[in-house]
């Protein structure tokens, strides 16, 4: 739903579709278009949609009621976009959103721009691939991907690194509180799998949190429920390490993961990531220091990790460094859009 304020506004008026009430990625953006002038009403798609379903009827439930409240959500916008006539439509993946919805913001004179943090977007249905591509920006995550959305999604597709954002950003602790390793992350069979691996050389402990995963790793793994928000912030800086996992290419994708959302956020705001080996996480780190290209190597580094928290906290310092350096801040994704789109 709309985040509760109308269109009597003084200052020039963006609609954005975040999930900001929850500590997502994409929670900055409404106070980057503040910070920039602008007012803002928000729209989290997740109070239309039924994401979540735990359990064979629930997920066939959701089925069900899906396009009806996919309609629900695009009906909510177009009165939005009608009524209070804003200079902008942003979206973070929004892919509920339809080619309708864009087409009447176009009609209404409303800019419009999409950030796609996934891999790829036609899996989403070809109402969103209609809308991304009557967008006026169309901006993603993937470098790895940016040839094949160049070919297949829009010429004019353009790459940023994942988003940090700036108000977020904490020093590196000194000495973590959590003596292991930390992952979060959605299950994935490849990712399961470098996990037991890791496990089996019984070398320190391991804590899991995320959806789809089974109870069925070595005593050493911790499993826990997914996490969002500060929770997850808080574990990843007062932990040993993060371990940077990336989704292998699965059916119906052109290529797995180069780089994720963690591979940004997790050094900007304060935590150690041990990253797996891709030339783009070598670009953006500036080096092949956290990055491991197998588990013999990932486990002797965390092995000197957790014996010298002086070195951890030195090797901390550096990829955060890189980091802030090689990105973008929320800020600064907003100031591109506004040169873009010409919002004066």
């Amino acid at each position: 739903m709309a985040n509760g304020r109308d269109c009597s506004m003084s200052r020039r008026l963006v609609l954005t579709v975040t999930r900001a009430q929850n500590g997502f990625d994409d929670a900055g953006f409404p106070a980057a278009f503040e910070r920039a002038g602008f007012d803002t009403i928000n729209f989290d798609d997740r109070t239309f949609l039924w994401y979540e379903a735990n359990g064979r009827i629930e997920r066939l439930v959701r089925r069900a009621l899906r396009s009806r409240q996919r309609d629900n959500f695009n009906r909510a916008l177009q009165r939005y976009i009608e009524t209070c006539r804003p200079a902008l439509l942003f979206a973070f993946k929004g892919d509920a959103i339809s080619a309708a919805t864009i087409h009447a913001a176009r009609k209404a004179g409303v800019r419009t721009v999409f950030l796609y943090p996934d891999l790829e977007p036609a899996v989403q249905g070809q109402s969103y691939l209609d809308a991304i591509r009557q967008a006026d920006m169309f901006l993603h995550t993937k470098p790895n991907l940016a040839d094949h959305f160049h070919r297949t999604i829009r010429p004019d597709a353009r790459f940023l690194y994942p988003v940090y954002d700036p108000a977020l950003v904490s020093p590196p602790c000194e000495m973590p509180r959590e003596r292991g390793l930390l992952v979060v992350a959605h299950h994935s069979p490849g990712k399961a799998e470098l996990i037991r691996q890791i496990a089996a050389a019984d070398a320190f402990d391991i804590k899991v949190y995320g959806s789809g995963w089974a109870s069925d790793f070595p005593q050493r793994v911790a499993l826990g429920g997914p996490l969002f928000g500060p929770m997850v912030r808080d574990l990843q800086r007062n932990s040993t390490a993060v371990l940077g996992l990336l989704t292998e290419q699965l059916a119906n994708f052109a290529a797995g993961d180069a780089i994720t959302a963690r591979s940004v956020h997790v050094p900007a705001y304060g935590g150690l990531l041990l990253h797996q080996a891709t030339p783009d996480a070598r670009v953006l780190y500036d080096s092949d220091e956290p990055l491991f290209a197998d588990v013999p190597a990932l486990v002797a580094r965390m092995r000197g990790l957790v014996d010298s928290p002086t070195c951890r906290l030195a090797m901390a310092q550096r990829q955060q460094a890189a980091v802030l350096a090689n990105s973008m801040s929320t800020d600064d994704v907003v100031s591109l859009i506004q040169q873009v789109c010409q919002l004066a």
